[in-house]
């Protein structure tokens, strides 16, 4: 197979969605050719990227460009959202869009109407939870599209990892996130204010954000600075040893606005550890946690709740470590990258309308 990878977000730029395109294209090159259409330079080894400089009005049309150029009819497009197929020119082959979440969330009917148009010149969806596919299907023309919910993990490991040290007698917090409001830490900070010495606890936070600032203030607020560390970003092996001695992943996201949890890799990422996950209730992230079986979902907002929620999970040690074991298994048969990738191409090869 032949695969041209068009899209805004890629490596060397870091974050959720060029995590993803980035692993995709690279797992990708097991099953063919791969040529990746990124808005800026990029230079992976073993990946082809084309990418000529443009402002931003006409990036679409040299990118289109491009494409045709390279485009022949066995190719498969894969384009990481609805408003990379702007840049596609006429192609009567299998062009496949990944729809993430939010972008659905739509409140003008000229969008409305745009993200249609664009709709129209693909051949599949692939979602990155029912959630997501629901609202694509409730806004949107779809009937011409094959459709199917796959997790966008195809960047997670396909093999067993260590199990985590649960030796230590205090309970280690681990949240991994782009720091927003939406992440619900600071509903989790306030609930948590209550139990800071029954049971005792550390909590570590990595990633940055424009919420980072409220985060420190409130922590220094709630006297927590002895409990609750902020460590800013960190390379993919400090992360993986952070996510080795975790108990419990913490990350309550709640819809803010038009802006939506599609899925949450992170709770991927700590169930491939055994790690139960605190996640809330809105978007995607039932798919990523089930509630009951791989950890908790719970409204942020319900402080009672969340409260509730927080202290089950630190103090019923035993019940901690089964949805830790659940989870693992969980993501060894749904999220793993192999897993996710077979059932990628299979939907690309075989799927029916």
């Amino acid at each position: 197979m032949k695969f041209n990878i068009v899209t805004q977000t890629f490596a060397p730029t870091v974050g959720g969605m060029q995590f993803v395109m980035t692993s995709l294209a690279k797992a990708l090159r097991a099953h063919g050719e791969v040529i990746v259409f990124p808005d800026a330079a990029a230079h992976i080894p073993g990946l082809k990227c084309i990418h000529t400089p443009m402002i931003k009005p006409y990036r679409h049309l040299l990118k289109r460009l491009n494409l045709w150029r390279s485009l022949t009819p066995s190719n498969t497009i894969i384009c990481d959202s609805w408003k990379s197929l702007n840049a596609l020119p006429t192609f009567h082959g299998k062009v496949v869009v990944l729809a993430h979440g939010q972008e659905f969330i739509v409140q003008r009917e000229k969008k409305q109407m745009r993200i249609n148009r664009l709709l129209k010149k693909a051949t599949h969806l692939v979602a990155s939870s029912h959630d997501t596919l629901q609202r694509a299907t409730t806004s949107f023309d779809l009937s011409h599209l094959k459709t199917c919910v796959i997790a966008p993990t195809y960047g997670l490991s396909s093999t067993s990892l260590p199990s985590k040290d649960t030796s230590n007698q205090k309970i280690k917090l681990l949240s991994v996130c782009r720091l927003e409001e939406r992440k619900g830490l600071q509903f989790a900070l306030k609930a948590l204010s209550h139990y800071k010495n029954k049971p005792e606890f550390d909590w570590h936070i990595i990633g940055d954000g424009e919420f980072k600032c409220t985060l420190q203030s409130l922590i220094q607020e709630l006297g927590m600075t002895n409990t609750v560390h902020l460590h800013g970003r960190m390379s993919d092996e400090e992360k993986q040893k952070m996510y080795q001695i975790a108990d419990l992943f913490v990350m309550p996201s709640y819809q803010s606005g038009s802006s939506i949890e599609g899925f949450g890799i992170s709770y991927a990422e700590a169930a491939q550890y055994g790690i139960p996950s605190i996640a809330g209730i809105d978007g995607g992230v039932k798919d990523a946690v089930i509630d009951g079986l791989t950890g908790w979902c719970t409204n942020p907002k319900d402080t009672n709740g969340l409260r509730a929620t927080l202290e089950i999970a630190m103090t019923d040690h035993q019940l901690r470590l089964q949805l830790g074991f659940n989870a693992k298994a969980y993501y060894t048969e749904n999220f793993a990258g192999s897993v996710v990738l077979e059932k990628l191409i299979n939907h690309i090869e075989h799927a029916h309308a």
